[in-house]
């Protein structure tokens, strides 16, 4: 790849000013032209909305079975909490150890649900504005900024 060879990163902005500014024969071509530019940027806006949706519906679907273990986990704690809270219940290591098992257990996974909620909400900021985040992610590569927009 040469010098020349080097993609230009121009914002969608830029390339939809940039079909507008243009010189045209008449007025036809040059609404034929804006409204191809038009087209062109809303797909791309479209499908890499669409990307971003399943992203999202995928960190919902893999947190779910952390949810489910780790309720599992709370609960067990809570039940052996209430069995060692009863008159008469002697307190010995075996389950003094089953409990911090349990505990350490339902520890990490809330930190596996802490580090899913933290990637669903940069995710979400992501689908809230997929103009911005197409426009970003296409000035982070610009090997791939032009890939059906040029």
């Amino acid at each position: 790849m040469g010098a020349l060879d080097v993609p230009i990163y121009r914002s969608l902005d830029q390339i939809r000013l940039d079909a507008r500014s243009a010189q045209y024969g008449n007025s036809q071509e040059e609404a034929d032209a804006i409204f191809a530019v038009e087209q062109r940027v809303y797909s791309a806006v479209a499908l890499h909305e669409e990307h971003l949706i399943a992203q999202g519906e995928a960190h919902v679907t893999s947190g779910v079975p952390v949810f489910e273990r780790t309720d599992a986990l709370v609960h067990d704690l809570l039940v052996m909490r209430g069995e060692m809270d009863e008159p008469g219940v002697r307190v010995t290591a075996d389950l003094a150890a089953r409990y911090e098992s349990l505990r350490k257990a339902a520890a990490r996974e809330l930190e596996a649900l802490a580090r899913i909620e933290r990637s669903a909400e940069f995710q979400a900021d992501k689908v809230a504005d997929p103009y911005g985040s197409l426009d970003s992610l296409r000035k982070k590569y610009p090997s791939i900024a032009g890939v059906g927009l040029r």
